[in-house]
């Protein structure tokens, strides 16, 4: 069927079209092209208000679809699809309980679904009070969530996962609100997720954290970004500019990704008691990161649980310019893996509860940076390494200050690992340069301002140029003090 037209002239003086008390779907299109489904009510569907199956330049807009069991909009399998500016509200307690639903038939399940379509855009829509996802595709190449509002759903805000066989390709997730009041027993999930998504951008968009219901939890993420294998995200993809406010646990939560950016984010008041909430969290496998300009604050600590800024476990990331603030276990977290390099530069952190930068890890890394960061009031060291079970071949820490009340060690190293070299430019302590180190485990090479430290002599070790110095830490009488006198490689060293 071509250009079907259902108007239900809500907007009219005559009565509009109205679905009420409907066992099954309030209207069912299959097969059509050119379809407008507007201004219809529909009120209390027992499956979905409307349903499309295989239909081509669908649109649905300006429909006011009240208390529906099941699903709003089921749009299943269908290309470009348009809907805009609906009003939908999911199931109540006054609403009539329909005897052994199955599996799917959760009631309240999802506002918007659609699955397996393409070229989808879900514009403009309020979206309230669905037991499982507010709105929700699966599978299709392009999709594009723009201007909705989400309130009182149970599980997921706003949801595109991409199905085996049926990758989405690109997705869009901006200029969204989503208020999060689980008032059922559901636990809580996420307000934004991508789930097998190429490549994705999840811009501008705010999250208000929720209120637990009965038996419910607090424990919610703001946005979720999930591959479910390595090298799944083939070109670069952006989270940026969102506000996530009252987090049960992470306010962005990432899983196995490669080649996002994570910039100009403001995150607040996440992590319950007991939930170890992070403000940014990338759990295992995270590489081509980059964690830059976002500020991570809580306003109030909670009392049990271990809470941090970032935490990164991963390699070639870059985490710089962020903004940490009162949390209340580690400020920048780093478990680095085999890799060319990791940068942490240019932070900002305070008050922090235990140690400001951590950093630790399994296999060898060739670089790694921690430079121009700003560190005042961390309870434990300022920076610590653990060591055990990696190596960093090239260690290099310049322009950090540390100021604040601390009772330990600016720099920390422990560990049975390596740091075969490790630079030390000008750095300031509570105004005191290079004070307050404590070297728990023995880097094999150490440059300070210039002059090389080793256990060892420097001849055959060190590269360096001609007029660069030495001290070997191990050295007697005439085997302490070395001066480069000629070369540009690892020889040409004489004792002093």
């Amino acid at each position: 069927m071509v250009n079907v037209n259902i108007n239900g002239n809500a907007d009219l003086a005559s009565p509009p079209i109205v679905g009420f008390y409907v066992d099954i779907y309030g209207i069912n299109v299959q097969y059509c092209t050119n379809v407008i489904i507007e201004k219809g009510t529909f009120n209390k569907i027992a499956k979905a208000a409307v349903y499309a199956t295989n239909c081509n330049n669908l649109r649905i807009s300006s429909n006011d679809i009240i208390e529906t069991y099941n699903l709003g909009l089921n749009i299943w399998n269908c290309e470009n699809v348009h809907v805009e500016g609906n009003k939908l509200s999911g199931w109540n307690a006054s609403f009539p309980e329909y005897s052994s639903p199955s599996s799917d038939d959760i009631p309240g399940s999802v506002g918007i679904l659609f699955s397996s379509s393409d070229k989808v855009v879900c514009k403009g829509n309020l979206i309230e009070n669905f037991k499982n996802t507010a709105a929700k595709s699966e599978g299709g190449s392009y999709i594009r969530f723009e201007g909705n509002t989400a309130r009182n759903f149970g599980k997921d805000g706003i949801k595109i996962q991409g199905l085996p066989g049926n990758t989405v390709k690109y997705a869009v997730i901006t200029n969204n609100v989503t208020e999060f009041m689980h008032n059922w027993d559901a636990a809580g999930y996420t307000h934004y997720q991508v789930w097998d998504v190429e490549e994705f951008s999840i811009t501008n968009n705010i999250a208000k954290g929720g209120v637990k219901g009965s038996g419910g939890t607090t424990e919610e993420d703001g946005i979720q970004v999930y591959a479910s294998e390595a090298g799944f995200i083939t070109k670069k993809s952006v989270v940026s500019g969102n506000v996530l406010t009252d987090m049960g646990t992470h306010g962005i939560y990432a899983w196995n990704i490669d080649n996002v950016i994570f910039d100009n984010n403001i995150i607040t008041d996440f992590a319950s008691e007991n939930l170890n909430g992070k403000g940014i969290f990338c759990e295992t496998g995270c590489t081509n990161i980059i964690i830059s300009e976002n500020i991570i604050k809580l306003t109030t600590r909670p009392a049990s649980g271990f809470s941090s800024g970032i935490d990164i476990v991963g390699v070639n990331n870059k985490i710089i310019n962020n903004k940490i603030t009162n949390i209340k276990d580690i400020g920048i977290k780093n478990n680095i893996t085999a890799g060319e390099y990791q940068t942490i530069s240019g932070n900002f952190l305070s008050n922090i509860g235990a140690s400001s930068i951590y950093v630790a890890g399994s296999g060898t890394l060739k670089s790694l940076t921690i430079s121009d960061n700003q560190i005042t009031s961390a309870a434990y060291f300022q920076i610590y390494f653990v060591t055990t079970g990696h190596t960093i071949n090239n260690l290099l820490m310049v322009g950090n200050t540390a100021h604040g009340n601390f009772n330990n060690d600016w720099l920390y190293l422990t560990g049975t690992g390596d740091i075969t070299k490790m630079t030390l430019g000008t750095n300031a302590a509570g105004g005191n340069s290079y004070q307050s180190v404590n070297y728990g485990m023995t880097p094999g090479i150490v440059q300070i301002d210039g002059v090389y430290r080793t256990t060892a002599t420097p001849e055959g070790l060190i590269v360096a140029p001609v007029g660069s110095t030495a001290l070997n830490v191990n050295g007697g009488v005439g085997t302490t003090f070395y001066v480069k006198e000629t070369g540009t490689g690892n020889t040409g060293w004489a004792a002093k």
